[in-house]
């Protein structure tokens, strides 16, 4: 009979090609999300061989994972969540109404 082990390792860091060295700026957990997402969007794309919703899925994390690069939009980010975690935040529809929008 086999036992499961009392701890289960951590996740450890995927080897990423050099064209994907952007995902780097990810956390693994977002590394993950990104590669669940993009097989998602594979298997689609090879029956209707249109790969637009997998160009645009790389775009958009590229794009994030850039935002990420600059340490000061990563700080405000992290902040940001911060922020929402704690419950710190406000209301996207309060803040419109204080500014008349």
């Amino acid at each position: 009979m086999r036992t499961i082990p009392r701890s289960i390792p951590r996740t450890t860091p995927l080897t990423i090609p050099s064209g994907f060295a952007w995902l780097k700026q990810l956390s693994i957990q977002e590394q993950a999300n990104f590669f669940s997402g993009l097989l998602a969007r594979v298997r689609p794309a090879l029956k209707s061989n249109d790969w637009s919703s997998v160009a645009e899925w790389v775009e958009e994390w590229k794009t994030t994972a850039n935002i990420y690069a600059d340490p000061a939009v990563a700080r405000g980010v992290k902040q940001g969540r911060t922020d929402l975690a704690q419950n710190d935040a406000i209301d996207w529809s309060a803040l419109r109404a204080e500014l008349g929008l």
